[in-house]
Formats: structure tokens, C-alpha cells, sequence
């Protein structure tokens, strides 16, 4: 799979999940939340469709903040999230586990993509 393919799936995924925010609880600020994220991931993944290697490194990092992020919001949510209502730490659960498909995969093409060392 082509990295920046990769990069648009989490933007993508990351969208998507704020839609399911939005259907849950009726307020649109979980799709402007997620919807600036998944913008900011779709902006470094047309940088990362250029070939350049510090743009790759770079959508590297951003998949791992997102992974350490939604990590840290499914295992100690926010006051804003309701205790009561279920569902928030299986989305940001899965939105983790998928930055970190993300992460492990561009981790492999950065280290497909090393330049051979100068004799």
C-alpha cells in the first residue's frame, strides 16, 4: 500500500468517527474537533505523496501523537465525556488502533525508503 495511502485512511477513519460523535450525541463540535485532526492528516498526506523524506518522518510522528492521544483519551477520559454514556472509549479505542496501523506501517515503508550509505 502506497504510504499516503495510509496517511488518508487515519485522516478518513479519524472523520468518520467524528460523524459517529456527531450521530451520538447531536452536537456537531465532535466532527469540528476530529474534522480539523483529519484535515491537518489529509494536508500532511499530500505532502507525503511528494516522495519527500522529512514529510514522511513528520506523518510518521503525527501517527504516533495520534496513537499516544486517543490511547490516553480511551483510558482516562475527559469531564466532557459523559461516564455514563458508553461508547466513547471504544471510539477512541479504535481510532488508537488504527493510528497505530498507521504508525507501524509507515514505520516499515521509512525504513524500505533508507538511502544506501556514501563509501
Amino acid at each position: 500500500m502506497k504510504r499516503h495511502y495510509l496517511v488518508m485512511t487515519l485522516g478518513l477513519y479519524v472523520f468518520l468517527m467524528g460523524v459517529v460523535g456527531l450521530i451520538r450525541t447531536g452536537s456537531v463540535v465532535p466532527v469540528l474537533i476530529t474534522g480539523s485532526i483529519a484535515l491537518v492528516t489529509l494536508l500532511i498526506a499530500m505532502f507525503v505523496q511528494r516522495g519527500s523524506r522529512k514529510a514522511l518522518m513528520f506523518a510518521t510522528v503525527w501517527a504516533a501523537i495520534n496513537t499516544l492521544v486517543y490511547t490516553y483519551i480511551a483510558i482516562m477520559p475527559v469531564s466532557a465525556h459523559d461516564p455514563n454514556r458508553t461508547g466513547s472509549a471504544y471510539i477512541f479505542g479504535s481510532m488508537a488502533l488504527v493510528a497505530l496501523a498507521v504508525f507501524f506501517g509507515l514505520t516499515g515503508e521509512f525504513r524500505r525508503r533508507r538511502l544506501p550509505r556514501r563509501s
